[in-house]
């Protein structure tokens, strides 16, 4: 009984193993699969007794087809047709129901079968289209039966009087029992839907309390070190003001803290809604790409007195072809996350080497570690309880991290135990081109005046915004800077003096940047010129569809004085 019993969920869950499919997707499919069952078994070893009663092969050989045909069901979900098992499943179940229903004319109720498929199609079944195409056919078949009752074009076979009554009790059973497995799909998916909706509340609260707080301690650190300096600063006599080296690394560390809080939040809600898997891959110049993540998160670190050492094996190749955004972010979160979990002092490790086409990265610290019940569900779990008083985290990060990892179709791995540190391995496959190209090399932060005589102009309504530009601007030697306020500002001013680039905020007071865009390289005048789309929506398709539409570049706020370089030397030299 039980080893009939492991067979049948196991020929129900046939399909249900594929990756494509949603959760509420393989319910579908399990349903389809288990009607196709049920009603397949029912016509293997009913039909051969109905047959023995009668005599009649015309009972035994549709009963046989019918079993066949729901076989068919089992064996195209097996192989992924999923749609297609659906509407076979559905097709042969009116099919039989008119023709066994013409049968056994009134001494079976098979007229209610036909209304249980009206539900079924409804589960079944998301286009509307499809849903009504399915409603239809099961009407129509129902007036076929009532019909045929009615005229007797088609006479019934012949059964005595207690085989008749067997056989509606049957006929019943069989409806019953189709009727209360769709009853119990929807009881059991409308339950597991209202215990989401209730962890989804609990989740959706327990997040913004947990976002509020990682934000609100790094703007405390920024907002108390500018009261210290405020005074000096309001004071009419006081042209500049003295920061200290530690603050401003302090101030750096919290808002980069800030930064990839924001980052983490707005990926993760893609990722959750199934907006984040497609891979971008390009060209990596993996010593440079190394480097800069390990400068940006030393600075983070500096707060803690914790220095990030890299490891790069020699035979590691100078370019890689892969998702150059995604294993950033990868690697970001769990550095973020390791010099949250270190002691002050503490060394971090970042070790990297490419073998047998996979890019290998060890991220090890010498933090507290975690328990053994934590690392069972380290990556499911969306949130954590340990804090720390500078670097934040809204405890998405590590699922984040296993979310891309999987996207990429690699792996990761984790050691550790209490007192001892964490050490996460990632494993990613990546390929490596047999003429590796010359990547541009990271421009150092040091380079000033990299871009003189070179005019830009600067369409953004966001005063501190401006500040930021300008200063950026000017740190890279671009004179003249111009500002524009609206759109049709910074197209008369554009056509007044044409710049050699324009900086364009994808939010404007009078239009958005793709109308403005649009403007611009339909101009005789301005086509030419490269615009740089600026926008805080770190979003790929939007940043698809503006160099689509003709941007030159797009970079994200907050502006990074190192990607402003590298993108004004593809245009300058």
């Amino acid at each position: 009984m039980m080893a009939g019993l492991h067979v049948f969920k196991q020929l129900a869950a046939l399909g249900t193993r594929d990756q494509m499919l949603s959760n509420e997707e393989r319910k579908v499919v399990q349903l389809v699969n288990t009607l196709a069952l049920v009603t397949g078994g029912f016509a293997i070893t009913i039909g051969p007794v109905l047959y023995f009663w009668s005599g009649e092969l015309k009972i035994f050989i549709p009963a046989m087809i019918e079993a066949s045909l729901f076989a068919i069901v089992l064996l195209l979900n097996y192989y992924h047709r999923h749609a297609l098992a659906a509407s076979v499943m559905i097709a042969t179940q009116n099919l039989a129901a008119v023709y066994f229903g013409m049968m056994f004319s009134q001494r079976a109720p098979i007229q209610l079968l036909t209304l249980c498929l009206v539900s079924v199609t409804l589960f079944v079944f998301k286009r509307r289209s499809l849903r009504i195409t399915g409603i239809i056919i099961a009407f129509l078949c129902l007036a076929i039966l009532e019909f045929n009752d009615f005229t007797n074009i088609v006479q019934p076979i012949h059964f005595t009087g207690e085989q008749q009554h067997l056989i509606r009790w049957l006929a019943m059973a069989v409806i019953l029992l189709l009727n209360v497995i769709i009853v119990l799909f929807y009881v059991t998916q409308n339950d597991q839907q209202t215990t989401a909706l209730k962890h989804a509340s609990h989740y959706k609260s327990l997040f913004l309390r947990e976002t509020n707080h990682d934000i609100n301690n790094p703007l405390n650190v920024i907002y108390g070190i500018l009261q210290h300096y405020l005074p000096q600063a309001e004071k009419p006599d006081q042209p500049s003001v003295a920061v200290s080296p530690g603050h401003i690394r302090t101030m750096y560390a919290a808002t980069r803290s800030i930064i990839d809080v924001v980052g983490n939040v707005l990926l993760f809600s893609k990722i959750e809604a199934g907006n984040y898997d497609k891979i971008e891959v390009s060209e990596i110049a993996v010593h440079s790409w190394l480097e800069e993540i390990t400068e940006m998160y030393n600075e983070l670190a500096g707060a803690k007195q914790i220095n990030i050492s890299l490891t790069i094996t020699a035979q590691t190749p100078a370019v890689i072809i892969s998702d150059r955004v995604k294993l950033t972010r990868i690697i970001s979160n769990l550095l973020a996350n390791a010099i949250k979990f270190s002691p002050t002092g503490a060394d971090i490790r970042l070790e990297a080497g490419v073998r047998e086409a996979r890019l290998q990265i060890k991220i090890a610290d010498r933090g507290k570690g975690i328990s053994p019940e934590k690392l069972k569900n380290l990556f499911d779990s969306p949130f954590v309880s340990e804090r720390n008083d500078l670097i934040e985290g809204t405890g998405i990060g590590l699922t984040i991290v296993k979310q891309l990892t999987d996207t990429l179709a690699g792996t990761i791995q984790v050691e550790s135990a209490p007192g001892t540190g964490t050490t996460f391995t990632l494993r990613i496959p990546v390929t490596v081109p047999e003429v590796p190209q010359v990547v541009e090399t990271v421009v150092p932060e040091e380079a000033i005046s990299r871009f003189p005589n070179k005019s830009v102009l600067v369409v953004e309504d966001n005063p501190m915004s401006q500040m930021i530009a300008n200063m950026h601007l000017k740190r890279l030697g671009c004179a003249p800077i111009s500002f524009a306020a609206t759109g049709k500002e910074g197209v008369l001013q554009a056509r007044e003096q044409v710049p050699d680039l324009i900086l364009l905020d994808i939010q404007l007071p009078d239009c958005n940047g793709l109308e403005l865009l649009s403007i611009l390289k339909s101009d005789p005048v301005l086509r030419e010129v490269p615009v740089v789309v600026v926008s805080g929506d770190n979003s790929e398709d939007l940043s698809r569809q503006m160099l689509d539409s003709g941007a030159a570049g797009y970079i994200t706020k907050p502006i990074e004085l190192k990607a402003l370089s590298n993108l004004l030397s593809t245009y300058f030299g």
